[in-house]
């Protein structure tokens, strides 16, 4: 497979065969299990979030995929997914590694890596206010009173949502 940030890896098709878009890809090559490696594009997931779908997909190996209404019935997620998630490297920005692996999964349409993701980032929001949220997703130039104004005038629904923007920590 070859990354966004140009590096190639060799990766087991058995390891992302939960990928319906390798699926896809690999069909239209016509790749068969006898066929020698092929390099797959995948230009948009650089190298570090690539690994960690592998890893996931290595995880959930024998794993069948859930059905729809199955997935989305709880936002419980299992022991080993939980270790896989905070296990997650430190980025630059809270939750960043999360949502580049939730864009992975998203593009290479493995559905139970997506509702992982989302899951997590969901119990990290809900119930939240939206100065809790500023925090944290360290957010620290929320918008101004002048863009809510804009806001309201563009949106007739948020015409009477009246936010909190004082975002010191006297309140």
């Amino acid at each position: 497979m070859q990354c966004g940030d140009e590096d190639t890896l060799q990766v087991p098709i058995e390891y992302i065969q939960k990928s319906v878009t390798i699926k896809n890809m690999l069909e239209d090559l016509g790749f068969s299990e006898g066929t020698e490696s092929l390099a797959i594009p995948l230009y948009n997931i650089k190298k570090d979030v690539l690994l960690l779908v592998i890893d996931y997909c290595k995880m959930h190996l024998e794993e069948e995929e859930r059905k729809e209404e199955d997935r989305r019935r709880d936002l419980e997620v299992s022991k080993a997914d939980e270790a896989f998630i905070e296990g997650l490297p430190a980025a630059g920005r809270p939750y960043e590694k999360l949502c580049e692996l939730m864009l992975a999964a998203n593009y290479l349409d493995i559905k139970s890596l997506l509702d992982l993701a989302c899951k997590t980032l969901a119990k990290k929001v809900i119930g939240k206010d939206p100065k809790q949220l500023c925090l944290e997703f360290g957010v620290t130039d929320p918008i101004t009173e002048k863009d809510y104004e804009a806001v309201k005038e563009k949106y007739e629904w948020a015409a009477n949502y009246t936010p909190d923007f004082s975002f010191d920590d006297e309140k």
